[in-house]
């Protein structure tokens, strides 16, 4: 059996969106022939954390992990201990006092504020804009290298697969690539320079991101997107790739995870809609237009009680303050992260799903996302309410008779679109009939089966090109 190096920073047991994918792949290799090592990061940044997650591997999967060392971190401590352990005397005064406030103290700053001002904002404007390319995960590389150089001799390793953000990982699979000749496999669960999230990275900066990003794609046997719409991007961006190097292996959903899923949806026998949400919601997104419409909705008293949003994951702050805004009383419950075995209940078990996308960026990039939750709502079998565009994620729903796309720019369509959604829970027509079979083609399994058969191909290139040794 053939050896992959997996270079994954995002991986279990840290609990994020990012670690589902290698997670799934590393699950389902061997059923194809190939056996999983993986590349991740000893000390992952703080966060949720799940071990139970790493049950799903094969038990002799060789996981390998290098220590990062992150400025990030350092500075996010300095600034804490220097600053956010001061009590602020304007706290829950009034903006407008604040500001007036802080305008008066303006010529008496402390020796610390000035040591903010002079010293540490400019010097974390530097590192930001410097030393976080491509990213704040920067520290990682190094270590990882090193080790990953080892790994590659000490398991024989037969290809490499990099998978991003952060895009760091990409790097550490060029340099392990370069060094050793062995095929190299790109991933992108996010684009790099492309992304919404660099919109305000200076010039330079982002001069510099494309000039990694294009030695990454230039090195890469293959460059995999997570939807056509990414792949598209690259081909516009970069139209120098050759096109049988572009390839789409779509996020998806693992069936395993629904097996023991004994709860399904029954009517509840109420009138009231329970629409709900699970996973992250960012600000900016198609949730602040929808979200302005459910409250003018609500605020009548023919719908107040008859529909109730509930959220499940993580939430943007400012949202979150949004909704736990106590004149909403109980139209909205915010569970927060929850393991994810109750996170499918939750689906199953919904009337409802809402999906949203994040507004910034372009509406080239934004047309094109296909967030991660969309293939576990399809799996579920519950009607999917999506607050978006035409594009990438509207088509996969239409195909798979699940959803209703509405355009965050028409309150209209939004409002109607929940009335209808209530009027269905009222007449008991929430049942509906998902296509099975479109819905069976983002199953983890079969998606690891097509990754594969491009590890198979580069492999099979490589092994013809190799020089054979002379006696």
């Amino acid at each position: 059996m053939k050896s992959v190096l997996i270079v994954a920073y995002d991986f279990p047991p840290m609990r994020s969106s990012g670690i589902y994918r290698p997670l799934k792949f590393a699950r389902y290799l061997r059923d194809f022939g190939w056996r999983p090592v993986i590349l991740s990061v000893a000390n992952p940044p703080p966060g949720p954390k799940d071990d139970r997650l790493l049950q799903q591997l094969p038990s002799d999967t060789p996981i390998y992990r290098a220590t990062s060392y992150e400025l990030k971190r350092l500075e996010r401590r300095v600034f804490d201990f220097l600053f956010r352990r001061q009590e602020s005397p304007s706290a829950g005064k009034p903006t407008a006092e604040h500001a007036n406030e802080a305008s008066q103290q303006s010529a008496r700053l402390s020796p610390l504020a000035w040591l903010k001002r002079g010293l540490l904002s400019p010097l974390s404007r530097y590192t930001h804009g410097v030393l976080y390319t491509p990213d704040d995960r920067i520290g990682w590389l190094p270590m990882a290298t090193r080790l990953g150089l080892n790994v590659i001799e000490r398991e024989k390793i037969d290809a490499i697969i990099a998978t991003s953000p952060p895009e760091t990982a990409q790097l550490v699979g060029l340099e392990l690539a370069n060094e050793t000749g062995l095929p190299f496999l790109c991933d992108f669960r996010d684009p790099w320079t492309d992304n919404w999230t660099r919109s305000t990275y200076s010039e330079e900066r982002m001069a510099r991101e494309r000039r990694l990003e294009e030695a990454v794609l230039r090195r890469a046997d293959r460059i995999i997107a997570v939807g056509p719409g990414m792949s598209r991007m690259y081909e516009d961006s970069f139209p120098w790739v050759p096109r049988h190097k572009l390839v789409v292996i779509e996020n998806g959903y693992d069936e395993n995870d629904f097996t023991d899923l004994t709860a399904r949806w029954t009517d509840d026998g109420t009138d009231r809609l329970n629409l709900v949400n699970i996973g992250t919601i960012y600000d900016p997104s198609t949730f602040t237009p929808f979200f302005d419409v459910f409250r003018e909705l609500i605020a009548s008293p023919d719908y107040r009680e008859r529909i109730k949003l509930t959220f499940v994951g993580n939430i943007d702050a400012a949202i979150e303050a949004q909704l736990r805004d106590p004149s909403l009383g109980d139209t909205v419950e915010v569970v927060g992260f929850v393991p994810h075995a109750e996170a499918a209940v939750r689906m199953a078990t919904a009337d409802a799903l809402l999906m949203t996308l994040p507004t910034s960026g372009s509406r080239g990039t934004q047309d094109r996302i296909l967030p991660g939750k969309l293939f576990e709502y399809l799996r579920v079998g519950r009607p999917v309410l999506f607050c978006g565009w035409p594009g990438d994620a509207a088509t996969v729903l239409e195909e798979a008779r699940t959803g209703r796309l509405v355009v965050p720019e028409d309150p209209g369509a939004i409002r109607q679109a929940l009335i209808d959604l209530i009027e269905m829970k009222r007449n008991r027509q929430l049942a509906i009939q998902p296509n099975r079979e479109v819905i069976a083609r983002f199953d983890r399994r079969a998606q690891t089966g097509r990754l594969a058969k491009e590890l198979d191909a580069v492999d099979r290139r490589y092994r013809e090109r190799r020089p054979v040794p002379t006696v």
